[in-house]
C-alpha cells in the first residue's frame, strides 16, 4: 500500500528484514513471540562527561531481568535508556519517563555528568531460547523479525548482520527461478543459524530467568567482581557469542557459599 492506492508486487524470494512488528512475519504464517519473550525499552541520547569514558550496565530491582545502560560515542553523547520484559512492565506500567530520571540520577551518583536526554523513543525487542522458526514458503526472516535479539542484554544489529550474510552465502548462485532450491537454500541457512546460535541462546535464556531475583544478581555481581575469568565469560555472553559453561556455574556457586561462610 502507498498513500491510498495498493500495488501487488511479485518476487522469486522475500526477505522480511521489517522490525519487531514485521508483516512478512505475520504473512509467512510464522507466530509472534510470546510476551514472555518479548522486552520493551526506552532509549535516548545526551551530551555526557565521564572521566573514565565507561560503558555502564545498571541492573536494578524496578527493571530486573532487565537493566539500564549508558554506551559512551566519539562525539561527547552516550546512548542511554532502560529496559525490562514486556510483562514486568505490564504488572506495574511504570512511567517510562520516571525509569529513565531514576536512571540518569544513579549514573550521576558514580560520576556520569548526563545533561537532559533527548530523542527519546521506545522500542519492542523479540527475543528467544533458541532459534526460532525464520523460513516459510520462499520467505526468510532476518533480525528482529526472526526474533533473533539476545535474551539477556536485548542486543539484535549483529544477529541480523551475521543472519545476512549467513544468508547470501546460503543462497550462493542459486537460481531464484527455482522454488525448491531456493526453499533448500533457505532451510539449510536456518539450520547453520541454529548451530551457530541456539546454545548461545539457550545459555542466555536461562540466564535471564534467574535474573528475575534480585538476591541472586546481588550475589552473581559480588563474586564476578572477584573473578577475572567471570568477567570475561560475561563479555562474551552479553557482547559475543559465548555461552555460560558448567565451571563457570561452579565458580558462582563456590563463591556464593564461601560468601555465605564469611557473612556467618
Amino acid at each position: 500500500r502507498y498513500g491510498n492506492q495498493r500495488q501487488q508486487m511479485s518476487c522469486w524470494l522475500l526477505v522480511g528484514a521489517d522490525g519487531a512488528n514485521s508483516r512478512v512475519r505475520r504473512l509467512a504464517g510464522v507466530r509472534p513471540q510470546p510476551s514472555q519473550r518479548t522486552s520493551i525499552a526506552m532509549r535516548a541520547y545526551a551530551d555526557t562527561q565521564d572521566p573514565g569514558n565507561r560503558i555502564v550496565m545498571s541492573y536494578t530491582r524496578d527493571l530486573l531481568p532487565g537493566y539500564g545502560w549508558c554506551f559512551p560515542l566519539n562525539d561527547g553523547t552516550a546512548n542511554i535508556g532502560v529496559g525490562m520484559p514486556v510483562d514486568n512492565w505490564q504488572a506495574t506500567r511504570p512511567k517510562w519517563q520516571d525509569l529513565l530520571a531514576r536512571h540518569v540520577h544513579e549514573l550521576r551518583g558514580i560520576g556520569v555528568t548526563v545533561c537532559k536526554p533527548r530523542q527519546l523513543r521506545s522500542y519492542i525487542i523479540p527475543h528467544a531460547k533458541r532459534v526460532e522458526t525464520m523460513v516459510g514458503d520462499r520467505v526468510v526472516l532476518v533480525g528482529d523479525a526472526a526474533a533473533s535479539a539476545n535474551p539477556l542484554s536485548g542486543e539484535g544489529i549483529a544477529y541480523a548482520l551475521a543472519g545476512g550474510m549467513m544468508l547470501a552465502e546460503s543462497l550462493g548462485d542459486a537460481p531464484l527461478a527455482n522454488s525448491d532450491e531456493v526453499q533448500r537454500c533457505l532451510l539449510r541457512h536456518q539450520q547453520q543459524m541454529r548451530r551457530r546460535f541456539s546454545a548461545h541462546q539457550r545459555s542466555n535464556w536461562f540466564a535471564r530467568r534467574w535474573m528475575h531475583r534480585t538476591g541472586v544478581v546481588s550475589m552473581a555481581l559480588h563474586v564476578a567482581a572477584g573473578h577475572t575469568s567471570l568477567q570475561r565469560r560475561a563479555g562474551e555472553v552479553v557482547f559475543a557469542e559465548g555461552r555460560w559453561c558448567p565451571s563457570d556455574v561452579a565458580r558462582f556457586a563456590g563463591g556464593t557459599v564461601g560468601a555465605m561462610r564469611g557473612a556467618l
